[in-house]
């Protein structure tokens, strides 16, 4: 069998068989050694053999999964591509300082759609040769452009023990963008005094994440401490977000906000306290956990002060909220040298 055919082959195999083979296994050492082996040969062999037009999508997916080398070999360069009237393109590749530093520019060809808000929505993927494997990978806005309607990002390939990443063919994939997105930031029309001294409260909510705040230390048992149960809006923010809850909860103040839609808008914010001179105080850690249907949020939000102090401050908050999403996806593959 020469390599167009192994090729054509890969590209018949159902996709079932490729979600199940994707399925975390642990095999027996006893076959891992042949697996292995049959691996790097078929990898070998490809890239010595198959001719460009024998590239196909679902071929190159499969043999990413058993030689990532191998695929980028063969994967053709396209530095531009076009999807729902959005030209993106890479502006330029190259490795400085062992660090890889990739300049993209998203076109809006229709007009209207990008804004100095747009951002990749964490949806874009990398895939690269072996050598580049335990990289971690970073995006930054460098700003938009109203009259070419173009916004630019640089994105950042390093190695995660210090390595000096090598030369390599890259391919970029970014699924949607999310741009139009409304920031608001200032007090928020809500009385501390309001707080409820004996709240509703839950243990062990569904977490989605945790971390500390602008003050104080971030506790360790989160997990096993007690939050504000949500209830009905006591103060809507802005499109897509409320306050629902605020209480004290040993002797720290809880004020949680919900987020209705963050994985289709990535709405998101924070709060903060402003003293009458003008000064800030910030929360100390906060902890998010999913509503019932698993795409908004709750936000909690701890305070370390007592109620004497509370008294003495506003709240306030800044938020990102309502963006707009435009769908692609859009590809580019790239030599990173």
């Amino acid at each position: 069998m020469n390599a167009e055919n192994i090729l054509n082959a890969l590209n018949d195999i159902p996709d079932r068989c490729i979600r199940d083979a994707e399925a975390p296994v642990r095999p027996r050492q006893a076959v891992r050694r042949p697996l292995a082996l049959m691996a790097a040969v078929l990898a070998l062999c490809l890239v010595l053999a198959v001719p460009a037009a024998a590239y196909t999508e679902k071929g190159y997916t499969i043999l990413y999964g058993l030689s990532p080398t191998a695929a980028q070999a063969l994967k053709p360069v396209n530095e531009s591509c076009e999807a729902n009237g959005v030209r993106m393109t890479v502006e330029s590749a190259v490795i400085e300082n062992g660090v890889g530093l990739v300049r993209l520019s998203l076109q809006d060809l229709d007009g209207g759609r990008l804004d100095g808000t747009t951002d990749l929505f964490d949806s874009y993927s990398l895939r690269y040769p072996l050598s580049f494997f335990d990289c971690s990978g970073g995006c930054e806005s460098l700003g938009y452009d109203d009259n070419t309607h173009t916004a630019s990002f640089l994105i950042q390939l390093a190695h995660l023990d210090g390595k000096m990443l090598r030369p390599g063919k890259v391919t970029l994939e970014v699924r949607e963008l999310l741009s139009r997105r409304q920031e608001t930031e200032g007090p928020l029309d809500l009385d501390l005094a309001q707080a409820e001294t004996d709240p509703v409260m839950q243990t062990g909510p569904n977490f989605r994440s945790a971390g500390g705040g602008q003050e104080g230390s971030f506790p360790e048992d989160y997990e096993d401490r007690a939050y504000l149960a949500p209830g009905d809006p006591l103060y809507t923010v802005g499109d897509g977000a409320a306050v629902t809850a605020m209480g004290w909860i040993g002797g720290q103040l809880h004020i949680q906000l919900h987020y209705d839609d963050i994985l289709g808008r990535d709405d998101h914010g924070y709060l903060y306290l402003t003293g009458a001179d003008g000064g800030e105080k910030g929360y100390t850690y906060s902890v998010s956990f999913w509503d019932e249907e698993q795409t908004g949020s709750y936000e909690d939000y701890v305070f370390d002060l007592t109620p004497d102090e509370a008294a003495r401050y506003a709240l306030n908050g800044h938020f990102w909220l309502g963006a707009d999403k435009v769908e692609g996806p859009w590809e580019v593959t790239f030599k990173l040298s």
